[in-house]
């Protein structure tokens, strides 16, 4: 090669390599010190949205919540335009045990304008510690002190007393809740929008979390948070049933992980129910069967066929049993053994009209609809081989219930959506399990 024609070639290399687009940044990183470096040069140079992107590769390259990288991602997140994410972070890190210095770091100014900052800090101990925190070629100091392996599972005192949770918002037509104690943060879908909402328990504040076109979002049908893992599995399905698709998402973020596709002529997916494991079930209305989705794959198999018309719901007893409601009742599925039995519920009627249920310590919450149209929150109390009912009672100040589907149970409290005073304004009414 002649020689102007290779000091050309160099300077054009050159200029596609400093004019290269965060895209092909993040795609360079191969593991994470690579992404990790490239994160905070692009926090250097002022770029706040590469660095919150290359923040998030590095997170998902390296071990479980690993805290500094939380927390790099909680700095990327509040320079970004992301302070509630940011936030949500920061509780998270608290919640293990994790102190940082958000409360001097000015790149955590954002946060600390919140309604929701002075809350966070009076329930929480920020800014003491001090350790060093590898950052690729240089180190930096920051107060991050670290504590108990972290997890997303929260504890039932974190839900407080019991009582409504009101809020103000935009009309919405919702469907499905789920609720994160460790950010204490509300999902709520939007069954006209198909939209995920996000509702704060302490500052009461109601936004966006993903839009239908961001999440590649038909329809939504179902939603359920994966504690353990800080998954996000939604449910949607196409007006006219041709498409159907389970989406995993990034808890913390909405970020959408991946999506598994299911043939329409397989079935409608009405619900979600994820095990301490991880195996993650959905419910077909169409064929009457249940499909299981490993985690960390795209690939989905039927589990088993119930065998009953009008399945409307799924709950996970543990990692062998689930318990399946349909039109008239309640069926008992043995994972290991592929079997199903019918849960003997004595009178005639007495477990018809179930259309939502969910687990908690050796009984199933449910909302069934009664013979005048109205639905009713109970408690389905089973026997010790929970193959039978021994009683159910409705649950005390439970009425008013908007959607079906829009009740939760997370450690030990319920979480339903309600009218207020049978008006247009919705509440999140919480009671504690006794």
């Amino acid at each position: 090669m002649r020689p102007l024609m290779m000091i050309a070639t160099c300077l054009l290399l050159t200029s596609f390599a400093t004019a290269a687009p965060p895209g092909s940044l993040q795609a360079e990183c191969g593991d994470v010190k690579a992404c990790r470096q490239l994160a905070l040069e692009a926090a250097e140079r002022g770029d706040a949205d590469a660095f919150h992107d290359l923040a998030w590769r590095a997170l998902q390259k390296s071990r479980p919540n690993d805290p500094d990288l939380m927390y790099l991602i909680a700095r990327a997140q509040s320079l970004s335009g992301r302070p509630h994410d940011a936030l949500v972070m920061l509780r998270r890190l608290a919640e293990a045990g994790v102190k940082t210095d958000a409360a001097t770091n000015d790149d955590f100014r954002r946060v600390r304008a919140l309604p929701a900052w002075e809350p966070f800090v009076s329930e929480t101990a920020v800014g003491t510690g001090d350790i060093r925190v590898a950052s690729g070629a240089k180190s930096e100091t920051s107060a991050v002190s670290k504590g108990a392996p972290l997890t997303a599972r929260g504890t039932a005192e974190s839900t407080g007393p019991d009582g409504d949770i009101s809020f103000v918002t935009a009309p919405f037509v919702p469907a499905g809740l789920a609720y994160d104690s460790v950010s204490r943060r509300f999902i709520v879908s939007d069954r006209e929008a198909s939209k995920l909402m996000v509702i704060d328990e302490v500052s009461r504040r109601v936004s966006d979390m993903v839009a239908a076109k961001s999440g590649g979002f038909l329809g939504l049908t179902a939603l359920e948070i994966d504690h353990r893992r800080g998954d996000l599995w939604v449910a949607s399905a196409a007006a006219d049933s041709t498409r159907t698709t389970l989406h995993k998402l990034q808890l913390v973020s909405g970020r959408v992980l991946h999506t598994v596709e299911i043939p329409a002529s397989s079935g409608r997916l009405v619900d979600v129910a994820v095990t301490a494991g991880g195996a993650v079930f959905v419910l077909d209305a169409a064929g009457g069967g249940v499909f299981k989705v490993k985690s960390s794959t795209r690939g989905f198999e039927r589990a088993i066929a119930v065998g009953k018309p009008g399945v409307t719901s799924l709950a996970v007893a543990d990692e062998r049993t689930l318990y399946v409601a349909h039109e008239t009742g309640i069926v008992r599925v043995d994972l290991t053994a592929r079997r199903v039995s019918g849960v003997r519920g004595g009178a005639p009627g007495r477990l018809a009209g179930l259309r939502h249920i969910r687990w908690h310590r050796g009984a199933l919450v449910g909302v069934q609809a009664t013979e005048d149209g109205n639905l009713r929150v109970i408690r389905i109390r089973l026997n010790r081989a929970g193959t039978a009912v021994t009683s159910v009672e409705p649950i005390e100040g439970a009425a008013g219930i908007v959607d079906p589907t829009a009740l939760t149970v997370v450690d030990g409290v319920l979480f339903y959506l309600t009218r207020v005073n049978a008006g247009p304004d919705l509440s999140i009414r919480r009671l504690r399990l006794r």
